[in-house]
């Protein structure tokens, strides 16, 4: 009996040990324009303890005129924190152990934090060959990070004809980030011969282009 008594007493000692240390999570940083690089005020700020619709235990703080802010969640092992403002969305973290839209932080201070938040603007622009014909054929994709040079499929619009060609198919073109280059693609004909062009819009905040782009 007395050795499955101390066997208890190590087991109990072991799970003590494997808990996770528990206290007030504080994080204090800025929020700024990721293309501007300026702070965002009134931006809304909630810290929760679990990742989840309905979490059991948040608070939530107000970004001020330059941008800064300072929240604390007390008593837990760890909390996330994600940002609203109506037309902005949450970019990035300045730490690397970002998820989906929330960034984790442990127990205990956080310091000099930046998080990002790009504006909402749209893309309407039309498209254009030099020398249209009838035969042509054009695909088109945005691009998504640097590098990417393929766009014949895989999601992208084909558009035939002489144009110009709209690649927006919504009344007020498509939602893209305002004040950053919006990066696109298309593969085109011109007399049967395929080319391959990669190019770039600046489109400002809540902003929408309409230009026409000739290739």
């Amino acid at each position: 009996m007395k050795n499955y008594s101390i066997v208890i007493l190590i087991w109990a000692l072991f799970l003590g040990s494997c808990k996770k240390e528990v206290g007030d999570v504080i994080v204090e940083g800025r929020v700024i324009n990721v293309g501007t690089q300026q702070p965002i005020a009134g931006v809304t700020v909630v810290i929760e303890n679990e990742v989840s619709f309905t979490p059991s235990h948040l608070d939530s703080t107000v970004t001020d005129a330059n941008g800064y802010f300072h929240i604390e969640l007390p008593n837990e092992s760890g909390a996330w924190i994600y940002l609203q403002k109506a037309g902005w969305t949450f970019h990035s973290s300045s730490l690397n152990n970002v998820t989906g839209y929330l960034t984790y932080y442990p127990t205990g201070t956080t310091s000099g934090v930046t998080l990002e938040m790009y504006p909402d603007a749209w893309f309407d622009g039309k498209f254009m060959s030099t020398s249209p014909s009838a035969n042509d054929s054009m695909y088109f994709k945005p691009l998504t990070y640097i590098g990417e040079i393929s766009y014949g499929g895989g999601g992208a619009i084909l558009l035939s004809g002489e144009g110009p060609h709209d690649v927006s198919f919504a009344d007020n073109g498509s939602l893209i980030r305002g004040d950053l280059y919006y990066r696109y693609g298309i593969n085109y004909t011109k007399n049967g011969v395929w080319y391959v062009k990669v190019d770039s819009v600046y489109v400002g905040a809540f902003e929408t282009f309409t230009d026409t782009i000739y290739y």
